[in-house]
C-alpha cells in the first residue's frame, strides 16, 4: 500500500500538480495519525530517495 501511494504521489510531483511540501502538508493535516508530523515524501527521504528511485526503476514496468 505504501509503495502504491508513493507511486501516485511522485506522479503528482513529476506532473507539477503538487510539490513535496504540498503533499506532505495535505497528508499530515488529513488522513491519519501516522503522518501527523511527518509526511510520506519526508519519510521516503529518510530511507534515501536514491533507494526509492532504484526500487521504482525495477518495479515500475510491472505497475503500468
Amino acid at each position: 500500500m505504501d509503495l502504491l501511494r508513493t507511486v501516485q504521489l511522485t506522479a503528482l510531483m513529476r506532473e507539477a500538480m503538487a510539490s513535496a511540501r504540498d503533499i506532505d502538508t495535505a497528508v499530515t493535516a488529513g488522513p491519519g495519525f501516522r503522518w501527523a508530523f511527518t509526511g510520506p515524501i519526508e519519510i521516503a527521504d529518510f530511507g534515501g530517495l536514491d533507494t526509492w528511485q532504484r526500487v521504482f526503476d525495477n518495479i515500475a514496468p510491472d505497475l503500468d
